[in-house]
């Protein structure tokens, strides 16, 4: 439902995706700039631009996704899983409680004062950014499934019973 991998060079080098009428956010992309990081943004809860078939192919072309939250700390689980369902990496600022996801497994995590130089080396080391983007994908179409979290449930729900 969030994406899958079309096989699509891989042409935007960092994207952010979402709103950017934000303030914060506004701030760590005119950051990144300053630092020599052009983000492309993209994104907001009207048009068709970038829902649906077009953030598919959006997000397929993508290298780096970032996860630039309106509040310090905030988890943003969807934008975590577009980007790992379509073969970008994230590279996030630290979030207090990134579970399921594990950084540096699964993402990047770096305070937005690191940022550049984070993003620089996955653009310069490309098997190193893709081995980050195939575990993620692993992880988010095998183990972060629905089908795997209803069979959970039911495994707690059966162990309660007995």
């Amino acid at each position: 439902e969030h994406g899958r991998l079309l096989g699509l060079r891989r042409t935007i080098d960092v994207l952010f995706l979402g709103t950017m009428q934000v303030r914060r956010r506004r701030k760590a992309v005119a950051q990144l700039a300053r630092s020599g990081i052009p983000v492309r943004t993209e994104g907001s809860w009207r048009g068709s631009e970038t829902w649906g078939q077009n953030r598919l192919q959006l997000l397929n072309t993508t290298k780096i996704l970032l996860n630039l939250s309106r509040h310090p700390g905030e988890f943003a689980g969807l934008r975590m899983i577009l980007g790992m369902c379509n073969g970008a990496l994230v590279i996030s600022e630290p979030m207090d409680l990134p579970e399921p996801y594990e950084p540096g497994k699964h993402y990047i995590e770096t305070p937005l004062v690191q940022m550049p130089d984070a993003i620089r080396y996955y653009l310069e080391h490309p098997a190193e950014r893709q081995r980050i983007v195939d575990e993620a994908y692993r992880f988010v179409t095998e183990k972060l499934t629905l089908r795997t979290s209803i069979r959970k449930i039911l495994e707690i729900a059966a162990m309660e019973a007995a």
